[in-house]
């Protein structure tokens, strides 16, 4: 049931413009999310120019943080996708490969290389 992006892009460039954007792969997603956008008639800004919804110009804040990286990096697991950080982090799988689900257990898996990284 979710909208078209030509109807919500407003409203998701707002909340990805200021940074830092957190993600499983995050090139992945910022690929789509471009490509998506510029399907609609979105252009990213370029250097010089100044962010403007109405002329539907977009950009991604920064840094872009990679959990996937970070996890082959900090966490003692052998696979870094999502469903093995799972369940090395007993977290729920009932609704994996889910955008909310998936979303929710990318936050999971950051706190927790935060906290583990903090600790050392």
């Amino acid at each position: 049931d979710a909208p078209p992006l030509d109807k919500v892009a407003e409203t998701i460039g707002k909340k990805l413009a200021w940074g830092p954007i957190v993600g499983h792969n995050i090139q992945f997603d910022i690929k789509h999310l471009n490509a998506s956008f510029k399907r609609y008639g979105w252009k990213e800004i370029e250097f010089n120019q100044i962010l403007d919804w109405k002329k539907k110009l977009f950009k991604f804040g920064y840094p872009l943080i990679d959990t996937c990286a970070l996890s082959y990096l900090f966490l003692p697991s052998e696979r870094q996708n999502l469903d093995t950080l799972r369940e090395y982090l007993n977290l729920d799988k009932t609704k994996s490969h889910t955008a909310e689900a998936d979303a929710l257990a990318c936050r999971e898996v950051f706190y927790k290389i935060i906290e583990t990284t903090v600790k050392k």
